[in-house]
């Protein structure tokens, strides 16, 4: 059989989150196993852009339905030209938007979003984009356009069956995967960045990361410090994202001299290691890539049971499972502030949780499919 040469199909690609981060980080990996790789994204179509676009917030909206917008119309047509007569061995695996490839990997259902978004008819009438994602991803899932699926979680296949009735033979689960060197434990880099921004060595500290802070939750967190705050309790919050702090900061203003808003952060992993748990009540999410990350980095997980969560996080092993109010979080917060030997437990059990999700062993998984699909 020919050498097998994968072309992954993204709006970006680089490290990072979205389909950007995973379409790179599978490259490498299916370069070391010898595949030959290709890549196809809005760069192929002469718009250099980034996984989330910059600028004002009015204007990044822009840009991104833009970039969905371009890439699901003359991105799939110019991939289906591109790619509609190739030799054999030669697959294509299309991680966003675009309607073509031998392989999709759901990593969006807009569906499900706007069933769990309490404003979704009104967010249908401002915005007609939505309907026109909904519309795609009916031709999607309902035609012949991929030949197999790959849901990156349990719950994630389910919700695909019951949103699209898609034959379960044609989904198959495979995680995101998590870079197991850059991610990990690291005295060094938590005494630097502690120092840095001032923080104890003893005192303990949450991290919440997430581009969108109203659907991840972060008012849920900081709602719940604020309980613990009164109640003589002191915990630290460090914020990644790149949503504008503005709005929280007002409203939590009581609450600065334990919170840091960091913004977008590229050496993540330093600040994980300055961390002892990770956090995020999401509303809706399909698998965060952020939570296996923390788990490498040996950091409990108290995250809502939506999505794939419960596909690493064990409640009461690696982590605890949270409600999507402050009380339920402020209590468990509580919990593993006074009973540090819980806490160690839990952070015992964090990275091996995580050790058979290497991008190498992921990418891996994909050859064992297309090898049994004949592809």
């Amino acid at each position: 059989m020919p050498k097998r040469h994968i072309v992954q199909c993204a709006r970006t690609v680089g490290p990072g989150y979205g389909g950007s981060g995973p379409t790179f980080h599978l490259e490498r990996a299916f370069q070391a196993l010898g595949c030959g790789c290709e890549r196809f994204s809005l760069a192929d179509l002469g718009i250099f852009t980034q996984a989330m676009p910059e600028g004002t917030p009015l204007l990044a909206l822009l840009r991104f339905w833009r970039d969905v917008l371009v890439f699901s119309t003359l991105g799939s047509l110019i991939l289906w030209w591109r790619y509609r007569k190739r030799p054999p061995g030669t697959v294509v695996i299309c991680q966003v938007d675009a309607l073509f490839g031998d392989l999709f990997v759901v990593r969006a259902l807009h569906k499900g979003f706007l069933a769990n978004h309490p404003q979704r008819w009104l967010m249908l009438l401002r915005n007609p984009l939505h309907a026109f994602v909904l519309a795609r991803d009916h031709i999607r899932f309902k035609g012949k356009v991929h030949k197999h699926f790959v849901a990156l979680s349990k719950a994630n296949k389910e919700q695909i069956i019951q949103l699209y009735q898609v034959d379960p033979e044609r989904i198959t689960v495979i995680p995101n995967g998590v870079d197991l060197r850059r991610f990990r434990a690291c005295p060094v880099a938590r005494g630097e960045v502690r120092g840095a921004l001032s923080i104890p060595a003893a005192d303990l500290v949450a991290i919440f990361v997430g581009h969108e802070f109203e659907r991840k939750g972060l008012r849920i967190v900081l709602e719940a410090l604020r309980m613990l705050a009164s109640q003589g309790t002191r915990l630290w919050l460090l914020i990644a994202g790149r949503d504008s702090p503005d709005p929280l900061r007002a409203d939590f203003a009581d609450l600065a001299p334990t919170v840091r808003f960091l913004g977008n952060l590229p050496d993540l992993e330093r600040y994980y290691a300055a961390s002892d748990l990770f956090v995020m009540p999401a509303a809706y999410d399909i698998s965060p890539l952020v939570g296996p990350e923390a788990l490498a980095c040996g950091l409990p997980l108290l995250m809502t049971d939506v999505g794939g969560v419960r596909d690493y996080l064990e409640d009461g092993s690696n982590g605890l499972l949270i409600g999507p109010d402050p009380g339920d979080l402020a209590e468990k917060l509580t919990r593993l502030a006074h009973d540090p030997v819980l806490l160690a437990s839990l952070s015992a059990r964090a990275r091996p949780s995580v050790a058979d999700r290497d991008w190498p062993v992921v990418a891996g998984r994909f050859l064992e499919l297309l090898d049994r699909l004949d592809l």
